[in-house]
């Protein structure tokens, strides 16, 4: 990937949109559209993510960072699409907060929006995909989406 993460980490929109999905309690919900899209046009992940004192303890406080999100090209192909990205880079190498005290039912979240295949630089090329995104422990199913010619 030859993006500077600056770049890279304005390709994210924070905005909540009607297609969010809702919120969970903790972890992270995807919500992928269209699951078909032509070439050129934008396959938008939306996605909510909760966190609670001990997932914000192994994330740092910097939730950004610790989303995960891996796209793979589904097929037999040994040389399929397969690249695991962080939601945000961090620029600066600021010490994490220290530790606070979260009582049990302290959240911490938001939601997101990203075009998968920009952020990604997926092939432009017909294929079958699908996205799981992570945060620490938490994980979504694989969500699938196509690129058509």
């Amino acid at each position: 990937m030859s993006r500077q993460p600056e770049e890279q980490n304005q390709l994210v929109s924070f905005e909540e949109t009607p297609d969010t999905p809702p919120l969970p309690d903790i972890g992270i919900n995807i919500r992928v559209a269209p699951p078909q899209a032509k070439a050129g046009e934008p396959v938008i992940l939306s996605a909510a993510y909760n966190a609670d004192g001990d997932l914000l303890r192994r994330c740092q406080s910097a939730l950004g960072s610790c989303i995960k999100m891996r796209v793979v090209e589904i097929g037999d192909d040994p040389a399929r699409f397969d690249r695991t990205l962080p939601l945000l880079i961090p620029l600066d190498d600021i010490m994490p907060p220290p530790a606070g005290e979260y009582g049990p039912h302290y959240r911490e979240g938001g939601q997101f929006q990203l075009d998968i295949r920009t952020f990604f630089e997926l092939p432009a090329h017909h294929s079958r995909y699908s996205i799981t995104v992570s945060i620490g422990p938490y994980r979504t199913g694989p969500e699938p989406f196509e690129i058509l010619p």
